[in-house]
């Protein structure tokens, strides 16, 4: 459950003490997720560097305790090495723009100490699965013009699943089906039995996507309620900034289905 929900896995590595953490999952995971999105947005960065900044943070979570005042180092980190890893060259941040945008939060040489902590956790193994590449898979299953269609709403959905620290710990094959299924769903003209035939004729089976339906949905609330207040500085604002349109447009069809 969100609530109490703290942030670290085993004692000791970057944080300290189980007791001393004062991380809370519940609001500080999607505070990060959106800022890490927002940077990417902000820098051209591909979807897969995001989806494994954030794959990394998750892992680091799982093994290690986490402070507060330490989570945005090292998911500033978790960027950095996911953006070496996907990007060309030429559009890898720079050290010094992550610490810039820090806004002195972390220094160039946090930054090392966490990313020299984030290879040693991982084991130098950064081929983590993502629902990113789960979804670009299953994408690749689908006709072309219902891919072509679909693509950008399958994206801002497994954005919106990065907010939910329940579902980037989940099996991120699960949620990228389930991405798949809602955003087919939401096509003019697509009820849910005909993406999942659809779906079905893809290929491709699974089952219990509503444990994941349901979160999706209630992120895509916590959303809509973020519209009376965006600025910039509201929480969540960079997901809905930069999918507004088609955030419009989802959130009405979820109005009209009640």
């Amino acid at each position: 459950e969100c609530e109490g929900e703290r942030g670290g896995g085993g004692g000791g590595g970057a944080g300290g003490s189980e007791d001393e953490s004062d991380l809370q999952l519940c609001s500080d995971w999607p505070v990060l997720t959106d800022w890490l999105i927002d940077v990417a947005a902000e820098d051209d960065l591909r979807p897969e560097t995001v989806h494994s900044a954030v794959t990394f943070v998750n892992v680091l979570l799982s093994a290690v305790t986490i402070r507060r005042s330490k989570f945005q180092l090292l998911g500033a980190a978790a960027l950095f090495v996911a953006a070496k890893l996907h990007e060309t060259d030429e559009a890898v941040p720079s050290l010094d723009h992550l610490v810039d945008l820090g806004a002195e939060a972390y220094t160039r040489s946090s930054m090392g100490a966490a990313e020299a902590t984030l290879f040693s956790i991982l084991r130098f193994d950064l081929c983590t699965p993502t629902v990113w590449s789960f979804a670009t898979h299953y994408l690749s299953l689908l006709p072309s013009e219902v891919r072509h269609a679909v693509t950008r709403r399958v994206q801002y959905l497994s954005e919106v699943s990065l907010l939910r620290h329940d579902l980037v710990a989940g099996d991120p094959w699960v949620t990228a089906a389930a991405v798949v299924v809602a955003a087919l769903t939401s096509l003019p003209g697509q009820n849910r039995q005909s993406a999942y035939d659809l779906w079905y004729s893809s290929g491709f089976v699974v089952s219990g996507l509503d444990p994941v339906a349901e979160p999706l949905a209630s992120s895509i609330k916590t959303l809509a309620d973020v519209r009376a207040q965006v600025g910039p500085d509201t929480d969540l604002a960079a997901v809905y900034l930069k999918y507004r349109e088609l955030h419009e447009q989802l959130h009405e069809q979820q109005q009209q289905a009640r």
